[in-house]
């Protein structure tokens, strides 16, 4: 045997550890760094030991942000604290971001320190590598493209008019804006999601999915063009039925051919002049008012035919039509048949406690990556900001003074005394403003259910045939 002269080759390399900021760490160097930990999470893998814990999240200071992983269960690595770490291994992942890799020998120590020091405010000049997670503020420049086309068989977007798995089933248009971003310091090239085009574009995004996904063959144009003189009827009265339509001046208006609400008082009668655009954007008001107040329940923005389950857990194909009125000699209603599949955050909820997951488990689940949902009735999108562990019935709503059970009650949505906890959701379409729900009444959309299934085709053709017979 031959005595251990040797050192291995890692303990014969005069290993610097270079303290950097996040924005100048470079492939294969052993850095110490000062960093806030905006996330952290744990999960457990095995390997020929049995059980490893992994903990992984992301770092930034004013400079950038980083990913991390750790297999050091003692290390101090939580969400909010603001550490050095010291002997980090910095790589990079194929996608280009930067992860370090912090091992045995890594140091870690907690600073007692504000956050306020260590929050990236990104500028289009400092984007000159990967990075994921951030926010950026510009103006939109140019706008380069608007729809593409994706695969019907495998979802994947078409390039030079071929998918690139090969199928040749044909495709289907899908929204996605791709535009260049502006700041003062330079510009970016930018690609949004379907929800994020149709907000950026000011669009409604049941109309995006009316008029892209399902197409013009599932859609019906009706006409509506009196045959005699055309008269609305308007009344006072305090009445709280909303099968009649109100004006800005809160006057109820009627129809010819409705009957007036009773105990309302009759306050004048106007006819309608077809060459005033001001006389046939109020009719259109009023017919939309009248004929949606008789068609099914209103359901996510579309009137709701029928739920069908989708074998995945409580995912259900939700079909009916969404409807508009619009000015067109001089009336065009389009009903559009539509089905969508959604899941409640409170079957979620439900199906990750019967799977043994915490209260935080599932917490820390929605708020990080589960938080963009779509609010009953009307389909408004909003982020889920914070869970209050209250059940709907301890829950008073305070400018009302009743609960939030019997809120929803009262509107006609069936909500348990006992789900729980409610959510509390920033509404993206009412200008950020944070409203409470119930878990039933906020929803997750899935993108994934197959167009050409037997489920969605024969749901949109059932949706189709009741809408066409309006």
């Amino acid at each position: 045997m031959q005595p251990l002269l040797r050192l291995s080759e890692a303990r014969q390399r005069n290993v610097h550890i270079l303290e950097k900021k996040l924005k100048d760490c470079k492939d294969g160097e052993l850095v110490k760094v000062r960093a806030r930990i905006v996330r952290a999470k744990i999960k457990f893998s095995r390997d020929g030991l049995g059980k490893r814990p992994r903990i992984s999240g992301i770092l930034e200071d004013d400079s950038f942000r980083a990913f991390f992983v750790s297999y050091n269960p003692n290390l101090p690595l939580v969400t909010d604290a603001v550490v050095e770490i010291e002997g980090a291994l910095v790589r990079r992942l194929p996608s280009g971001n930067k992860i370090l890799l912090l091992n045995e020998r890594t140091k870690v120590s907690v600073l007692g320190e504000g956050l306020e020091k260590y929050i990236f405010n990104a500028r289009i000049a400092d984007l000159d590598e990967p990075v994921s997670g951030i926010l950026v503020e510009g103006r939109i420049a140019h706008v380069y493209d608007v729809v593409v086309k994706k695969c019907r068989v495998c979802n994947k977007q078409f390039y030079g008019n071929v998918c690139p798995e090969g199928h040749q089933e044909g495709f289907y248009y899908d929204l996605r804006l791709k535009f260049l971003l502006s700041d003062d310091t330079g510009s970016i090239k930018c690609i949004a999601p379907r929800d994020i085009s149709a907000k950026l574009l000011g669009v409604p995004i049941s109309y995006v999915y009316d008029t892209l996904y399902e197409g013009e063959c599932y859609g019906t144009i009706f006409l509506l063009k009196p045959k005699n003189e055309l008269r609305l009827r308007f009344y006072s009265g305090d009445i709280e039925n909303g099968r009649y339509y109100r004006d800005n001046k809160g006057l109820i208006i009627v129809l010819d051919c409705e009957e007036p609400p009773d105990n309302a008082k009759f306050v004048r009668e106007k006819v309608i002049d077809f060459n005033s655009v001001e006389d046939l954007g109020l009719l259109a008001d009023v017919v939309e008012h009248y004929i949606r107040s008789r068609l099914p329940e209103e359901f996510l923005g579309f009137h709701l035919l029928r739920r069908v389950h989708t074998n995945y857990r409580k995912v259900y194909l939700y079909e009916g039509f969404n409807l508009e009125v619009e000015i067109d000699e001089p009336l065009k209603v389009t009903t559009t048949a539509t089905v969508r599949a959604f899941e409640s955050l409170k079957d979620y909820i439900n199906y990750r406690r019967r799977k043994g997951a915490s209260y935080n488990a599932v917490k820390r689940t929605i708020l990080n990556y589960r938080n963009i949902v779509y609010l009953a009735p009307r389909g408004l999108i909003g982020k889920i900001v914070s869970l209050i562990p209250v059940s709907a019935s301890e829950y008073i709503i305070e400018e009302k003074g009743i609960s939030i059970y019997e809120y929803w009650r009262r509107k006609g949505f069936e909500v348990d005394r006992d789900e729980k906890p409610l959510v509390k959701v920033r509404v993206y379409d009412l200008g950020g403003l944070e409203l409470v729900y119930p878990p039933s009444q906020v929803f997750y959309k899935y993108d994934n259910i197959s167009r050409n299934s037997y489920f969605y085709t024969q749901a949109l053709e059932h949706a189709h045939k009741y809408s066409k017979n309006l």
